[in-house]
């Protein structure tokens, strides 16, 4: 099976408060730099690529996530794979217990 090389894998991203910053805009698109990538590294991604954007970075700086997502509205670890066409929300992560 041959690899389609001009195929472009694009997800969109929704970042809630409060990572996006006030007078940017919440949605953007995001071209996944690599197959099988998680959520986690994501992240990361966002985090080097788009830091500009962000109010709040999306991992701190041991590189433990400060964030949870959704997937096409539902929840989802970091371990999820990205495909192309997700849609994700970033969302601050809660802690309690």
């Amino acid at each position: 099976m041959s690899k389609d090389f001009n195929r472009v894998n694009l997800i969109t991203i929704n970042l809630a408060p409060p990572f996006k910053k006030d007078k940017e805009t919440s949605n953007f698109t995001v071209e996944l730099p690599e197959d099988n990538m998680t959520l986690k590294d994501l992240a990361l991604h966002i985090n080097n690529t788009c830091s500009s954007s962000l109010q709040v970075n999306l991992l701190d700086e041991k590189g433990l996530l400060s964030a949870s997502f959704m997937v096409n509205g539902k929840h989802a670890p970091p371990k999820q794979v990205v495909n192309e066409g997700d849609v994700i929300v970033i969302y601050k992560r809660i802690g309690g217990g």
